[in-house]
Formats: C-alpha cells, sequence, structure tokens
C-alpha cells in the first residue's frame, strides 16, 4: 500500500474528515435540520457556548466566555495526553506589534495583498495590548520576556515594531500549560476528549444549533444555546486538501496528526467561504520513519516525520549536499530561511518539460565524519515538546546514527555507484538516480570545498563546505510545514462569513482554522492571532440570546 493510501485510511481511522462523509452515517445532515426544525432532535450535551478544539485558540475562547458567565464545554479531537493542537508542540512563542501604524506596514506587507486590511488593524490593535489585556491573566505566566526577533523578514516596511515573546523556551509548552490551568479554574467549563466534531447542526433560519460528534465511537448530538467556535487548527495531516491546494506535493507535517481539516469541512458544508488556502509555512526537511509505533498508534507513524537537523549547512556542519532525483544539487544548502522562506522556492520547482517534481523529494547526503557527529534528526532527547515527533514518539536517536541505518530509515553505501543503487530501491525515490551524475556532483562540490574559495555552482559559503568521503549515506527528504493557514473566512468579531461575506448565524472560526495571514509567516504570529481571534468570538458569542 502506497503512503498516500496510507494516510488516507489514517483519516478514516481517526474519525477525521474521511470518516464524516462516509455512507452510512447515523444521522444525515438534512435529517437533522428536519428534527431539529419539529424539535424532536435528541441532545445528549448541551452549553451555551461549544468550542471545538484545546489550542490556544479553543482555551481562549473557552476562558472568555467562562468569564463572562457562560457555560462552556470543549470538545476535543485527541486523547487527553495529545490534546494541546500544534500550539503544544509549537515554539509557544508569540508575536505582536509595539507600534500600531508601523506594525501595520509589516502585516500589509508580509500579507502580500492576499488578505483583508480591515482585519489586519483589527488583528493588529488587539495584539498591541495582549500582554497586558490577557497573557498576564494567566496562572504562572510571567511577563518579564525576552525578545526572540524583531522581526524575521528584515525586508519589510515596519519590521522594527515587531516583537515577539516567549514564555519558556523552543521545546518548552510553558504558554499551553498557562492557558490550560487557566481554563481549569473555572467549574463552567466542561472537557470532552476523544470528541471530535462532524457536522454542525442548523435550525429552518440557518442559525447554527449545535453540532454532531463522536463520542464513544458513535455519533451523538450537542447543543450549543448560543453558538459554536471551531477551533480545530489546519489541515496539515489531509492529504487531498494538501494537494488541491499547495505548490507541490509530497509534503509532511511538523504538528499534531489530528489536524485534517474537520473545521473547515463542517463549516463549508454550512455555506462558509475560504480564504488563505496558498498560504504555509513550508520548507525543508523532514524524514519519514516507518513502522515506528508510539502512543496509541491511531494514527499512521510514518506521516509524522522527523525533523532533519542537517538541512541547512554552517561552518559547525559542513559536511552534507542535497541533490535531486536524479542526483544534481539544486540549491544553496547554506541559504537562510524564515519558516522555510528562502529555501521553499526552491523545493517547489515543477519541471514542465520533463513533467515532474524534480526536487520532491531530494536527497540528503553526507559522509562518516557527519554521521558520527551526532544524530542528523531530532529525537526525543533534544526537545521534548517541539514538534510532534520529539513530544511524543519517546524514540532516542543513536549518536552515530547507526540504529537508523539498521532500520532502514537511513542507507549508507561504501561507494556512490553502491549508494545510487540503494537509492533507486526505494520506491518514493522514483528510481531515477543517476550513478555517473551522483559521483559528478560529488566531485565538483569537493573540488570547490578543497579550493576553499567557496561553491562556484551555487555561492555556498566556503566556510561551510568540507569535502565528502566515503562511506556515504543518503536520506530521503521532504519538505515539511508547522502548520496551514487557510480555511473558514472571518470577520473581525471571529464570525465565519459566508460566500457572500455575511457571517453565519451563530459560528465561529478561530486560530489557525481560518489564519487572517496571507504570504509569508513570521514566527509566533499563529498563537498570537490564535488568543486574539479566541477573545473576539467569546465575547461577541456570550453576548447573544439563547436560540430557543
Amino acid at each position: 500500500m502506497s503512503q498516500r493510501n496510507i494516510t488516507r485510511r489514517n483519516l478514516v481511522k481517526m474519525g477525521g474528515v474521511a470518516a464524516a462523509g462516509a455512507a452510512g452515517a447515523t444521522i444525515t445532515a438534512s435529517a437533522l435540520a428536519d428534527e431539529a426544525k419539529k424539535g424532536d432532535l435528541t441532545w445528549a450535551k448541551e452549553a451555551e457556548i461549544v468550542v471545538l478544539g484545546t489550542g490556544a485558540s479553543g482555551l481562549t475562547a473557552a476562558i472568555t466566555a467562562a468569564q463572562a458567565g457562560a457555560k462552556v464545554l470543549v470538545c476535543e479531537k485527541a486523547p487527553q495526553e495529545e490534546q494541546g493542537g500544534n500550539t503544544r508542540v509549537s515554539g509557544n512563542m508569540w508575536t505582536c506589534p509595539t507600534d500600531l501604524d508601523e506594525g501595520l506596514k509589516y502585516y500589509k506587507a508580509a500579507s502580500e495583498r492576499t488578505s483583508d486590511d480591515e482585519y489586519l488593524t483589527a488583528l493588529a490593535t488587539s495584539a498591541l495590548t495582549l500582554n497586558d489585556d490577557y497573557v498576564s491573566t494567566l496562572p504562572n505566566t510571567d511577563l518579564q520576556h525576552f525578545p526572540l526577533f524583531s522581526p524575521e523578514f528584515d525586508a519589510l516596511p515596519g519590521g522594527d515594531a515587531i516583537q515577539a515573546w516567549m514564555n519558556g523556551s523552543a521545546g518548552n509548552a510553558q504558554l499551553w500549560e498557562s492557558l490550560y490551568a487557566g481554563a481549569q479554574q473555572y467549574d463552567n467549563i466542561e472537557f470532552l476528549y476523544e470528541t471530535p466534531g462532524v457536522r454542525l447542526i442548523t435550525n429552518d433560519a440557518g442559525e447554527v444549533i449545535g453540532v454532531v460528534v463522536k463520542m464513544d465511537g458513535k455519533e451523538a448530538n450537542v447543543k450549543a444555546t448560543k453558538a459554536v467556535i471551531l477551533a480545530t487548527g489546519g489541515y496539515e495531516h489531509n492529504d487531498e486538501m494538501i494537494e488541491n491546494s499547495y505548490p507541490g506535493w509530497p509534503i509532511y507535517s511538523r504538528g499534531t496528526p489530528y489536524n485534517t481539516g474537520d473545521g473547515i469541512i463542517m463549516a463549508q458544508k454550512v455555506g462558509a467561504a475560504l480564504w488563505h488556502m496558498n498560504a504555509s509555512d513550508s520548507g525543508c526537511g523532514a524524514m519519514l520513519c516507518p513502522g515506528l509505533t508510539y502512543n496509541k498508534g491511531d494514527y499512521d507513524p510514518d506521516t509524522v516525520p522527523a525533523n532533519l537537523q542537517i538541512v541547512k549547512a554552517s561552518d559547525s556542519n559542513p559536511g552534507f549536499i542535497a541533490v535531486d532525483k536524479h542526483g544534481k544539487r539544486f540549491m544553496p544548502e547554506d541559504r537562510a530561511d524564515s519558516h522555510g522562506y528562502g529555501r521553499r522556492e526552491y523545493l517547489f520547482f515543477y519541471d514542465g518539460v520533463k513533467c515532474e517534481w524534480p526536487h520532491l523529494p531530494y536527497w540528503t547526503v553526507f559522509d562518516d565524519e557527519t554521521a558520527q557527529a551526532g544524530p542528523i534528526a531530532s529525537g526525543a532527547s533534544d526537545m521534548s515538546k517541539f514538534t510532534w515527533f520529539t513530544c511524543y514518539s519517546g524514540y532516542q536517536w543513536s549518536s552515530d546514527n547507526s540504529a537508523e541505518v539498521d532500520r532502514g530509515w537511513i542507507l549508507k553505501a561504501d561507494t556512490l555507484e553502491e549508494l545510487a543503487e540503494k537509492m533507486n530501491g526505494v520506491e518514493a525515490g522514483e528510481g531515477k538516480m543517476d550513478a555517473g551524475t551522483l559521483q559528478e556532483t560529488v566531485d565538483a562540490y569537493n573540488a570547490d570545498a578543497e579550493a576553499g574559495a567557496g561553491d562556484t555552482a551555487f555561492g555556498r559559503a566556503a566556510e561551510t563546505m568540507r569535502p565528502l568521503a566515503g562511506p556515504f549515506y543518503a536520506v530521503l527528504t521532504y519538505p515539511t510545514q508547522y502548520n496551514t493557514q487557510g480555511g473558514p473566512k472571518r470577520n473581525t468579531k471571529a464570525q465565519t462569513l459566508d460566500a457572500f461575506g455575511e457571517p453565519i448565524p451563530r459560528l465561529y472560526n478561530v486560530g489557525e482554522c481560518g489564519a487572517g495571514y496571507g504570504w509569508v509567516y513570521n514566527g509566533g504570529w499563529n498563537i498570537c492571532e490564535c488568543m486574539v481571534t479566541g477573545r473576539w468570538a467569546a465575547t461577541d458569542a456570550v453576548a447573544l440570546k439563547n436560540w430557543e
């Protein structure tokens, strides 16, 4: 079975978006509408505000609604020990403007005409006071933060007014833990785990009055007397959506495998418009770890990749090159990048003459000195809570990468000719590796490295180059992303908008489920937007009258 089929199988197995539309569902959407109209619908649970998801946006929405006195039900797709969405396995940083006018210049330039100015203005205005108004009120949150970067994209105007904070450090989910602890303070918030949303329930007037969830393996109806808030994250692990919106494939995610676009599908069913489906923060580089099983194993470990640590050259890590399927180098391996932007443009190249993606996937080729220097990918010993693999796999990478060679994740050979033969034996490599071309590529690179004057082919700096000597290693390398941005379009109240720009009554979407950022992505923007839009949605929703 191919990796693509395996992935689709797991969407069904996880009870996600594929299962939502499966034949033989317990109750059809039209039947739900009819029963709701007649008042005959049976409700398994009821709350004023129903929130789907426990990332930063869902927890913020729940906290804000609870503070206003509303009864809140939070339904989380993942088991309790794996909750938290991408927030929990991210760097836990958030980025806000320090000056509104200058910050807006940066926001608008980064969005490259893809976002709404009114939305960006409201977002920047709310983010300006986010620390004082909200973050400082969370348990165990010390606002004596330290700056990370300002800004990430130096070429854009207004960067001096962009500041990032981190509550803890990369690999430490302290901000998420503070959010979760904050939610636990309220008796009017109830949590349900392993309870994914399946379909929204509307009445005859088109108002969203509840949601069908999977509870204990069966569909059940949950009433929302005021509103439903979609905090379901993005669609990183939905291959069909990725392949219909991204500039190239295959691509794998560093984030939670429970993000399969469920909220997007539910919103589309009731008429939501979409935006930013072309926005992604993707770049080098991930490797797959087939056969690794961890935690409950109810998702495919082959599609939750380890993060390669040697995919960008530096003077402390010079012993590797990147080659395409045919054995040719295609980019300067030391090129700077910001959340993938800077190197991703080399990856997503489609050769219209040969009709192929020559760089998807590509090969990272290195030598024994690099292999002996330490793990080439992240493992549990590196960062306990940064990206899904390192947070949940528990896998301890071998110090010389020998265990990973034995597992077949890394190829090893005494000669480049032998290595090319092994590369051609890997199905995903498409069998196009030419041994002679690979030898010529390494010889040319070695000659430049030995000359010490820098890379004559792509301009890689001399200090980042070292001649490669056998034995040789290769690992199939894929583009990787932290998260997606696209989803249901929303306004400055976080109301979900239909195709005509009108709010869908009693439906909101927050965070990465329809992020307002367009084109390039500055680190920390998502969590900032999660908290801002969570507050928007809950504030507006609790002011509604019950629909009954």
